[in-house]
Order: C-alpha cells, then sequence, then structure tokens
C-alpha cells in the first residue's frame, strides 16, 4: 500500500531528487525578483518533484515533452 502513494519514488536517488530540484530551481526561481514570488516558485519545484517521481523514473522524466511537464504542472493547482 506505502508504494501507490509514492509510485515510482523509489527508483530516484537523493542526488537525482536535488538534481531535478537544482534545475527547476535554476529555471524558475533564479529569475524571479520578489520574495513572496521565489516562494510560490519553491513550492512549484517541489510539488513538480513530487508529482512526477510518484509517475514517472529519472529516465522516463527526462524523455518528458512540454506538453507533459505542463500537464505534470497543473496537477500541483497553480493558476497561472
Amino acid at each position: 500500500m506505502f508504494s501507490a502513494c509514492t509510485g515510482k519514488r523509489e527508483f530516484w536517488t537523493e542526488q537525482q531528487e536535488k538534481a531535478f530540484l537544482e534545475a527547476c530551481k535554476k529555471r524558475y526561481v533564479d529569475p524571479v525578483e520578489k520574495r513572496s514570488d521565489k516562494k510560490l516558485m519553491l513550492d512549484l519545484c517541489d510539488c513538480k518533484y513530487q508529482v512526477t517521481s510518484r509517475k514517472y523514473t529519472p529516465e522516463e522524466a527526462q524523455r518528458l515533452s512540454r506538453n507533459q511537464v505542463m500537464d505534470l504542472m497543473e496537477e500541483c493547482n497553480y493558476n497561472w
């Protein structure tokens, strides 16, 4: 039952998780000026990792199309 909650997260190493979050931060957090917006973007990166790692292995995640990534981000309930 525990694996149903974590999905494919067991395939992610700590190093892969860190690399995923760092890449997300570089893309979405670093360019943002306002502190409140940075917090929102950090939350987005965390959610994006949670959703991605639940559904995909690291190798599968690297092959996702832009549309697939956008679909994953929609699961985070952010209204852009």
